[in-house]
């Protein structure tokens, strides 16, 4: 996600590293009723609201733009202000910034992994939520902030059609109105959970808002600011996780050189034994 050009990439790998979040509540979870399991649940629909705006808004953009290169986009803040908008409310639910739904989802994992006394785990959780606002803000930026690619010039810019609008912003109210309806859906599953909104206030959100800078600052600095000694550091310090970031792991690489090339030949194999008749 924080290398991919892909702007449906982005939110495609965010939703594997969201299931990461419930997975890890279920694993605290002793029992259904358990702060763990709602909190897993709870967390699942915060996403199923963030993610189908993202997805909605992203929809837009490349109806519109005729590509999902973040490359070739840039400067759509004027000409999509309500997309804008829209995406900016994607990335602050996503990351879970108070008072969205996913900032009391997120605080309710926390909570229970906090009670498994594992600390690493809890390290890990705030790392990926870090994580999480990078890529997204980077997408922000590459998508709207920065200046208009060459690419786009030869395009009329408009919002998308009125009926993803609309959709979307019930999407976007439920982001941000769900995490009031936290208490009574606790009292639905029968869960002994209290979601204070006064917790907005606490210590623990400026935490997560520190957190969450740490992400973004270098974020800002690569890909706005455009920081010479960032870049440097990047293409000579962390050259080797750029390698292995850029390629995603090699995951496709070795899908595509190894297994993929495989079954195609195994498929070959059978066809030409099917064609001939020597089975």
């Amino acid at each position: 996600a924080l290398y991919t050009p892909d702007i449906k990439g982005v939110p495609a790998y965010s939703t594997i590293s969201q299931i990461g979040f419930m997975m890890a509540a279920l694993g605290a979870a002793s029992s259904p009723y358990s702060l763990g399991w709602f909190a897993g649940l709870f967390h699942m629909l915060s996403h199923a609201f963030f993610q189908g705006l993202g997805f909605l808004a992203i929809g837009g953009i490349v109806h519109t733009l005729k590509t999902r290169d973040m490359r070739l986009m840039g400067g759509l803040r004027k000409a999509m202000p309500i997309t804008f908008g829209l995406s900016i409310v994607v990335m602050l639910a996503r990351t879970g910034v108070p008072p969205f739904a996913s900032f009391f989802s997120k605080g309710l994992i926390i909570s229970s992994l906090w009670s498994t006394g594992d600390v690493l785990l809890v390290l890990t959780i705030y790392a990926a939520t870090s994580v999480t606002f990078a890529y997204t803000l980077r997408s922000i930026i590459l998508t709207f902030l920065r200046e208009k690619s060459e690419y786009l010039k030869k395009f009329r810019l408009h919002e998308p059609p009125k009926i993803m609008l609309f959709s979307s912003g019930i999407l976007a109210i439920l982001c941000a109105a769900w995490g009031l309806l936290g208490n009574s859906v606790a009292k639905f599953m029968h869960v002994n959970v209290q979601i204070e909104l006064s917790e907005v206030f606490s210590s623990s959100t400026l935490i997560f808002l520190f957190v969450l800078f740490l992400g973004g600052f270098p974020v800002y600095l690569t890909y706005y600011r455009k920081s010479v000694l960032i870049e440097r550091t990047r293409r000579t310090v962390l050259a080797p996780l750029n390698i292995v970031l850029e390629h995603a792991y090699f995951f496709d690489d070795f899908y595509e050189k190894v297994i993929a090339k495989r079954v195609v030949g195994m498929s070959k194999g059978l066809r030409y034994v099917e064609v001939t008749g020597l089975g």
